[in-house]
């Protein structure tokens, strides 16, 4: 493969500083990650409540509901729920990654609603959809 000792030695150099370019824009993108993270814990409390209200503003008028406004804020409640957990893996660190830790089974819960309960996939299809004039809603409103 090398035709010298210093031909093989060059190439290991060559190789660890690659590696270590590697690394270093793989720890500035974690740290630019980290930093759009960073939540206050009083603007999750606001966007909860927020969210509350508008559930009880739709649920006021239970007669004459508008679909769009439930799909938007079940939406909204799974974003507050993806912010939420991963603002107390990241306040909890190491430890909020382990399997056993009430931390990282709350994210666990938390990605549950984001994929299953319907999807947000699912809902920002739907809210398209209903926005433009089709969807599921239009065809149950059809129905009745």
């Amino acid at each position: 493969f090398f035709n010298s000792l210093e031909e093989y030695i060059d190439v290991k150099l060559e190789i660890k500083n690659e590696i270590d370019v590697f690394n270093t824009k793989l720890l500035e993108y974690y740290l630019s990650i980290i930093k759009g993270l960073s939540v206050n814990l009083d603007e999750l409390k606001s966007e909860f409540n927020n969210l509350l209200n508008e559930i009880k503003l739709i649920s006021e008028n239970i007669e004459n509901i508008e679909p769009i406004r439930v799909l938007k804020a079940r939406l909204n409640g799974s974003l507050l729920t993806q912010k939420v957990t991963s603002a107390a893996v990241l306040f909890c660190g190491a430890k909020g990654y382990f399997e056993k830790s009430h931390v990282a089974r709350l994210q666990r819960e938390g990605n549950f609603v984001l994929i299953v309960t319907p999807s947000i996939k699912h809902l920002l299809k739907e809210i398209a959809q209903v926005e433009a004039g089709r969807g599921c809603i239009k065809s149950w409103r059809e129905k009745l």
